[in-house]
């Protein structure tokens, strides 16, 4: 099927680590594989979040991180342990929760290079990073700059890929596989999490539009980015906060 130009989506996978739900990993990389799509990966270098220990620690989990890496999946840092350790929202407000918005720059720059160090010693250089609970803030930048070569942010609220204090940022707006007309957007989704109907979703929706979901961040990690949002793209953040508010309201009841 052809599609327009002027849509583009970026598949994500969120929480990669040795305690992940093996079986349900396997499903979508079958999946994705069928449709011939490249995601994006968040790996955690060294999970201690409880909630995210689904399985026994996979002792082959770093060799599929790298097999992801040669079949041309990208790689992104997300984060050092994937804790709570403060109730900042950080630049992008959508959880007050975070493992580095609110805490000093010694203590950031030090969780950012131990897990690059665990990313290193396997032979694998992300070029993204993706803030656990999407907080992270002016300080977690400046961490980035002084021990990372990265430069790349999953995350923001744009219906483009822009600049920003001398980052790239690829917007972070969706978790289900919808359809859009225009814009770019990056679908999230937590393959632990995701029930058969869910696999049927995204097996539908990348049926229709596969064609259009990035198979290369190449582009986008080396050429030239607007460098300031547009009256779209706050509007496009405004209306998702005020969605995603109203849900944990509903939830909260």
């Amino acid at each position: 099927m052809n599609h327009p130009q002027q849509v583009r989506y970026l598949l994500r996978l969120d929480d990669a680590c040795p305690t992940m739900d093996l079986n349900a990993w396997t499903r979508i990389e079958a999946l994705l594989d069928r449709h011939g799509v490249s995601p994006l990966v968040a790996v955690i270098p060294d999970n201690r979040d409880p909630t995210l220990c689904r399985a026994p620690a996979d002792p082959d989990f770093w060799a599929r991180v790298r097999t992801w890496r040669d079949r041309g999946w990208e790689l992104a840092l997300h984060g050092h342990h994937h804790l709570k350790l403060t109730r900042e929202a950080g630049l992008v407000p959508f959880n007050r929760a975070s493992e580095f918005a609110g805490l000093p720059l010694g203590l950031q720059r030090s969780k950012l290079a131990a897990g690059l160090t665990v990313f290193r010693t396997e032979g694998l250089e992300p070029r993204l990073f993706v803030a656990p609970w999407h907080s992270l803030d002016h300080v977690t930048l400046a961490a980035l700059r002084q021990v990372t070569p990265i430069r790349c942010i999953s995350d923001g609220l744009a219906l483009r890929p822009f600049s920003r204090c001398g980052f790239r940022w690829l917007p972070q707006q969706t978790w289900t596989p919808t359809p859009r007309t225009w814009g770019f957007w990056t679908i999230c989704l937590h393959p632990d999490n995701l029930g058969p109907r869910d696999l049927e979703a995204l097996d539908s929706f990348l049926h229709e539009h596969s064609a259009a979901v990035l198979g290369s961040l190449d582009e986008l990690l080396t050429g030239a980015l607007p460098s300031s949002r547009g009256p779209l793209d706050y509007a496009l953040g405004a209306l998702i906060l005020a969605r995603r508010a109203r849900e944990r309201g509903k939830h909260a009841r």
